[in-house]
């Protein structure tokens, strides 16, 4: 399907039911569709279900002995419900500091235009209508192996990756935009994904790619409830984005495994067992840290012990 990204995407009901019987990949906020080589489109899970309204054309569901929930074919369920479809947009309400939320497609307009002055990551591109109502979102196809799948590298390689990754941040710090979700989601680790032979494969939720050949990371997910866009600097949207930089640091970086570690004193420790410096060690274990104090702290990585 060819498509012109500065405009909005308007299908028709049909339109829509042939894109969405494809293949899709999945998301918390929405399914993602292929249109062709280039370009991808998110529709928000509410959406996808008042189309698939035939009861012939639902998705079955199979149930196991445990509490996860596996749908058919190439589908994903989370167990983390319900889920918001909306797009939020955050503006600071005159003479206060409260952000206000405006849910519309409004949102993906902002985004699109903060585009030009955001050159290290893909912004939403447009809007997607079904018969006229809001659905979703244009998004460019991104490539890349998803960074939590390379937590084996030299840590020299992972260096030079976190350094552009918190290059990416600051660029959108420095554009009001908010990205809050950068740590591998919990829940994701509880997902299944069935492919049309049967096969059954656990799978991960990364909010960075990263091309193998160049190590270049690309954050994606840039809308739906991953992203905060506000229009002037939020200092509380600023910590909350770094919370989840510095769980990707030590999940990434040091290969740690945050499910294991419920107390931050175990945490702590662990940081020092491994050979994290000790002036490192409080604000990384409470998810406390600056951009600049992450930045000296991936510099001064270095003899990190492999657990």
């Amino acid at each position: 399907m060819k498509i012109d990204p500065s405009v909005p995407l308007h299908l028709t009901r049909e339109e829509a039911r042939n894109i969405i019987l494809k293949n899709s990949s999945y998301g918390t906020d929405g399914k993602v569709f292929r249109l062709n080589s280039n370009y991808l489109i998110k529709l928000y899970h509410s959406k996808i279900e008042k189309l698939l309204s035939k009861e012939e054309e639902k998705i079955p569901l199979i149930e196991d002995d445990s509490d996860i929930k596996i749908y058919q074919p190439n589908t994903i369920e989370f167990k983390n419900k319900p889920i918001d479809e909306m797009i939020y947009y955050y503006v600071d309400e005159e003479g206060t500091d409260a952000p206000l939320r405006i849910r519309s497609a409004e949102a993906i307009k902002m985004a699109s235009e903060r585009q030009s002055r955001v050159l290290k990551t893909h912004l939403p591109k447009n809007a997607v209508y079904i018969n006229g109502q809001f659905a979703g979102c244009i998004l460019l196809a991104e490539h890349g192996l998803q960074i939590h799948n390379l937590t084996g590298l030299p840590l020299s390689y992972k260096k030079k990756i976190m350094k552009k990754v918190l290059e990416n941040i600051s660029e959108l710090f420095d554009n009001c935009i908010y990205h809050i979700e950068m740590f591998n989601k919990p829940h994701s680790k509880n997902s299944i994904l069935v492919h049309k032979d049967g096969f059954m494969e656990e799978v991960g939720h990364s909010h960075v790619l990263v091309n193998p050949i160049t190590l270049t990371p690309k954050i994606i997910d840039l809308d739906g409830k991953s992203t905060r866009y506000t229009t002037k600097p939020n200092k509380d949207l600023e910590k909350m984005s770094m919370e989840g930089i510095c769980m990707l640091m030590i999940e990434f970086l040091l290969a740690v495994d945050l499910d294991e570690y419920n107390e931050v004193s175990d945490l702590a420790y662990l940081l020092e067992e491994i050979g994290v410096k000790a002036e490192y060690i409080d604000s990384l274990s409470d998810f406390d840290m600056t951009l600049e104090e992450a930045k000296d702290f991936v510099d001064s990585l270095e003899n990190i012990k492999t657990l």
